[in-house]
């Protein structure tokens, strides 16, 4: 039996839109909820207003079976077994199609195949193999894979820290989605609007000595002894921002938006003036091929004690942009999800909360959130 608009009861027509109402059929893409493990985890939703989801969303735990959002899951043979998975790494990756370009929709999630792809490689070698010997860990073109840019990266990183390192695998990302979403717009006839796309990476590492209570790839205590603590890396273009939200002490958010209302802000005006300047919400920075460039801007983050790490898009933050805000947020999601006599909630159970309270606070846009926990230092 053909599918029945929700709206009016008639069939859709082959363009994918009602027959009478014009109202687009739904997608597999209007939500979508990704678990890897207890403590990582992603949702995304097509909002109460927009007619699709242009939001794109992968989480990635090298060594279990990936759970890409959309489209044919590349084979687990890809990524490395678990035993040989460096210990309690996770990685997200977050695009959201830019609105007032057309096919946004196919850019973002070109940009998040091709980033997870780059990531997954760099992972799956150990984290720092920023030109690698085989092809990347999901299965993608060509000139998907490792760019010039990429090899003269090796040498260099060879002598610094493990932070330097990741953090330039996010930046590998940025540049492996920018290719991708270069291809979508020479297939679409290099429209005058291309489509385009903001970016953003996170990847966490909680090394053998950090306990994760296994909700990360396998990140245990070595005979009791911590030797190495957690860190986050994180690369963007554009305003999707990552957080953190710890279990005590203060919220902090890591990314700073590439925005017109961050440039006010950074020029000397407060953020209430800049949240009223016109174009505010006018990102500075994006992927596509009528970008500024492809370089992301790129932090590292040292979590002092446990919490969450959020990766969201913008219809999540628009709601409750301060961090304190956004952290008040994810502690009623997770009460609600999970009562403080029942143990602690897994990410997939607060990620779809804080969807559901996006919804509920009207869902202008489409919403997207990822966590990865954090569970000791």
């Amino acid at each position: 039996m053909a599918a029945r608009c929700p709206e009016c009861g008639d069939v859709f027509a082959s363009d994918g839109y009602c027959l009478r109402c014009g109202t687009p059929a739904p997608s597999e893409r209007d939500h979508v909820e990704l678990c890897p493990s207890p403590g990582v985890a992603g949702v995304s939703d097509r909002g109460r207003e927009r007619e699709r989801n242009e939001d794109a969303l992968d989480v990635l735990v090298p060594g279990l079976a990936p759970a890409p959002a959309w489209g044919t899951p590349p084979p687990s043979a890809a990524f490395p077994a678990a035993s040989e998975a460096p210990p309690g790494l996770a990685a997200v990756v977050v695009c959201d199609g830019v609105a007032a370009a057309p096919r946004s929709e196919v850019a973002s999630l070109a940009a998040v195949q091709a980033a997870t792809a780059r990531i997954g490689h760099g992972l799956g070698a150990g984290g720092g193999d920023l030109a690698g010997a085989g092809g990347p860990a999901h299965a993608v073109e060509p000139s998907q894979a490792l760019d010039p840019a990429d090899t003269a990266e090796l040498p260099r990183l060879a002598a610094v820290d493990r932070g330097e390192v990741l953090c330039a695998l996010t930046a590998a990302g940025a540049r492996a989605a920018s290719r991708a979403v270069t291809r979508v717009t020479a297939d679409l006839g290099d429209p005058a609007q291309p489509p385009s796309a903001t970016y953003l990476a996170v990847i966490v590492e909680q090394p053998a000595g950090c306990p994760d209570d296994g909700q990360l790839g396998g990140g245990q205590l070595d005979g009791g002894e911590r030797v190495a603590a957690p860190l986050v890396a994180v690369g963007w273009l554009g305003d999707c921002r990552c957080y953190w939200l710890p279990d005590e002490g203060e919220a902090r958010l890591i990314t700073r938006d590439h925005s017109w209302a961050a440039e006010l802000m950074a020029s000397g005006m407060s953020p209430e003036e800049a949240a009223r300047a016109p174009q505010a919400h006018a990102i500075t920075r994006w992927i596509g091929i009528d970008a500024p460039d492809d370089v992301a801007s790129t932090a590292r983050f040292d979590p002092p004690g446990p919490g969450w790490v959020l990766a969201c898009s913008d219809g999540l933050w628009n709601y409750a942009a301060e961090p304190q805000a956004i952290a008040r947020v994810l502690l009623e999601v997770s009460s609600i999800a999970q009562p403080a006599s029942a143990g602690p909630a897994a990410a997939q159970e607060i990620a779809s909360g804080m969807v559901a309270w996006a919804n509920a606070q009207g869902g202008r846009d489409n919403i997207t959130a990822a966590l990865i926990r954090i569970s000791a230092r």
